[in-house]
């Protein structure tokens, strides 16, 4: 007879002759995994093993993108930004205020710098992780 875990209910399948018992047993456990990292799931990791080859399912690498809570402004799903913003000078010519620049609805306005020091890139701090989103 199979046992069940406490914690996440998976079934520990007991070793027998009967495939078909095992097969059972563990066609549960896959259930469970789906309903936790469903299609459109993210799955985040500081390893670069692809989801797949321990969770199941078709997973696409996110590369290159921050994360941002969906909401009026950002749409579940939808993508944008730049990866390298410029800049455009609003103020006078000798190291004046600037904003980043607004080329395609992005987010001029919202951060200003002040003084001639800055660098063209202005990043929150961050740790890199490996992302992975199930598409099927």
């Amino acid at each position: 007879m199979s046992s069940t875990t406490s914690t996440m209910k998976l079934t520990k399948p007991d070793v027998n002759d009967k495939v078909s018992d095992t097969i059972s047993a563990l066609s549960a456990n896959f259930d469970i995994i789906d309903k936790l990292y469903p299609v459109g799931s993210i799955y985040m990791s500081t390893k670069s093993t692809n989801p797949s080859l321990f969770i199941g399912g078709t997973w696409t690498a996110i590369t290159g993108r921050f994360l941002v809570g969906a909401g009026t402004d950002f749409p579940a799903g939808s993508t944008g930004g730049q990866a390298d913003m410029g800049i455009h000078k609003s103020g006078d010519e000798d190291g004046g205020t600037h904003s980043l620049y607004d080329g395609a609805g992005g987010f001029g306005g919202r951060v200003m710098v002040s003084g001639s020091s800055y660098s063209g890139k202005i990043l929150p701090p961050y740790k890199s992780v490996y992302m992975w989103e199930r598409t099927a």
